[in-house]
């Protein structure tokens, strides 16, 4: 028999925040299909895993480092919009979080990805993703009840994060990406997600085209409240660009030992 319930709080914000990233921001998405051939056989040879995650957000690091303007925000302050050109390389990513096997939605930020190898991304991702709630205190309010006040406290914490840019600018990024791949599987699908950052990449999918090549379906949401069309495009050309020309030595140094 069919019932209704009422939200978690996890659930509630989630809802909230989404609402607030679409209502806010004009945005600009676009499908991407990156062929990553060559990295796939230069880490297949050398035994690397591939670590597709770990492979786009430090893409996302090069290309801010390729097109500086791609680092800042649009708040909406009390005192209305302001951009924020931020002067240090972070990119924000939700990840789904073991906690004890409750697994539970949190963010990670992750500084300069441009200067570390893919492997060393990876590590970093997987160690957040077997953590707990312990060292996430928004991450345990969340657990609390949906009860109004919580909500209120929620809003609040929602208002000074992402309205009083000197809070922002401490740890927030300029770029963001997610991902609905699990390492080691292919998929063919195609899917956008969308941001209050410059530039929001979705790593869709994986696949393999009936000669051998393979493929990254990149989902790629451009701010237009930041960023104009011809930026928009040039950072999809960049992104593609980063992942299908670079030598594979320049996500994987290991490589060059090998």
């Amino acid at each position: 028999m069919s019932s209704v319930r009422s939200l978690t709080l996890e659930e509630w914000f989630t809802d909230y925040q989404l609402q607030f990233i679409w209502n806010a921001y004009c945005h600009t998405p676009m499908h991407l299909d990156i062929d990553i051939t060559p990295l796939v056989s230069a880490t297949t040879a050398a035994g690397i895993p591939l670590a597709p995650t770990a492979l786009l957000v430090k893409a996302a690091g090069h290309l801010v480092e390729e097109m500086p303007l791609l680092n800042r925000v649009l708040l909406r302050t009390p005192w209305g919009p302001r951009i924020l050109e931020l002067n240090e390389i972070r990119v924000n990513m939700p990840v789904r979080i073991h906690n004890n096997g409750q697994p539970f939605l949190s963010a990670m930020v992750i500084a300069d990805p441009q200067q570390r190898s893919a492997t060393d991304l990876r590590q970093q991702i997987r160690a957040f993703a077997q953590g707990t709630l312990a060292d996430k205190p928004i991450g345990r309010f969340l657990m609390r009840g949906n009860w109004f006040w919580n909500r209120w406290a929620l809003q609040l914490l929602h208002v000074v994060a992402y309205r009083l840019p000197w809070v922002y600018e401490k740890k927030g990024g300029g770029i963001s990406v997610s991902s609905l791949v699990r390492e080691g599987t292919h998929h063919p699908r195609r899917g956008i997600a969308v941001g209050h950052t410059s530039i929001t990449l979705l790593l869709s999918g994986i696949d393999q085209d009936s000669s051998g090549r393979t493929w990254m379906r990149v989902g790629l949401d451009g701010n237009h409240s930041i960023l104009s069309g011809s930026e928009i495009a040039e950072a999809a050309k960049r992104i593609a660009a980063i992942l299908t020309e670079s030598p594979p030595q320049r996500f994987y140094p290991e490589l060059a030992a090998s």
